[in-house]
This record gives structure tokens, sequence and C-alpha cells, in this order.
């Protein structure tokens, strides 16, 4: 069974000033978010089984979410793209 992504407003915004190469690998990043979003890295390292995250995506970006598991739901909180 697959989480439903929730894109918080400010992480869209980030994500519509995305350029368009970071675009095709944030997709592949929101799938596996969709299906194994235990996979990314802790947020915090004092925390590793903490339900708040982080995921590299492409070369330069990473996203921050938020495992609300009970709902079966991420929620996508910061979009960041370095390059």
């Amino acid at each position: 069974m697959s989480f439903a992504l929730d894109v918080d407003v400010s992480a869209q915004a980030q994500i519509e000033a995305l350029p368009p190469l970071a675009l095709s690998a944030l997709a592949v990043a929101f799938d596996v978010l969709r299906h194994a979003p235990w996979s990314g890295d802790p947020y915090n390292d004092d925390k590793p089984n903490g339900a708040m995250r982080t995921l590299p995506f492409g070369a330069d970006g990473f996203v921050t979410y938020l495992i609300v598991e009970d709902r079966r739901r991420v929620d996508i909180l910061v979009v960041s793209w370095l390059g």
C-alpha cells in the first residue's frame, strides 16, 4: 500500500522554481516516497528512527519530509536544489 504525498505551500513554491532537470529527478524521489518513505535519512542524527527525514534527488537536491504513518501520508516540507 502506497503513501499519499501532501506538499506544503512553501514546498510547492520551491518546486515551481526548480529547473527542468531537477523536476524529473524530483519525480523519481516522489515515487520513492510513495512506496518506501523510510528509505530517507533521519533529519536529526540524534533521532535515527524519527519520522522527519531527508531524501536526496538528482545531483544537487534534497527533500525534507515528515512521515505520518497512521495516515499513510508523507508531508513534503522543503524542496531544495543547490545547483
